[in-house]
């Protein structure tokens, strides 16, 4: 009628910075709260991953794509896309897709970037070598319009960019 009434509580995760607070004294009677936040994109980039786990899985790996990559080159058109820094990757398989790993090279935003958070994911398309690339840019935003990735034979990684007219290469260490 026209009150309120509870149709659910639902429990979330605290804002990253709090900017909310409720002060108050003697009685106090809330209908109403909206709170915003931006989400937490370090936590949701962390994994679980170590240096030591991945050279162990590294070592004893027979998938010629996992492994340690390093920044080659690049071709960008800098109106539209800005380098975010000379990354070293390591590229793990998980399931059905492979799991792109920040290892170092950041220069934006780097105080943000912690070794082993995903940097990006490569999910295979029909076509041998070649997949669909979600990349995580310097302020850790998806970039996935048109997005893909390639490895050639003599093992070299292309990421593809087309909204942005550019792409980055690395190469297998």
């Amino acid at each position: 009628a026209k009150e309120p009434e509870l149709v659910m509580d639902v429990e979330c995760p605290k804002p990253v910075e709090p900017q909310c607070a409720i002060l108050y004294s003697g009685r106090f009677k809330l209908l109403s709260l909206v709170a915003e936040s931006e989400e937490n994109k370090p936590r949701l980039l962390t994994t679980s991953y170590s240096k030591a786990m991945l050279d162990d899985r590294f070592a004893a790996s027979v998938d010629p794509i996992e492994g340690y990559w390093s920044y080659l080159d690049r071709e960008t058109d800098d109106a539209r896309a800005r380098l975010g820094g000379r990354y070293d990757l390591a590229i793990v398989r998980e399931s059905d897709e492979y799991l792109l790993l920040y290892v170092g090279g950041a220069d934006v935003n780097s105080s943000n970037w912690k070794p082993m958070m995903v940097k990006g994911r490569m999910k295979p398309t029909p076509f041998k070598s070649h997949y669909d690339l979600t990349w995580y840019d310097s302020m850790m935003v998806p970039m996935d319009d048109d997005t893909f990735s390639m490895v050639d034979d003599e093992m070299i990684l292309t990421l593809k960019f087309p909204v942005y007219r550019s792409q980055l290469r690395f190469y297998k260490r």
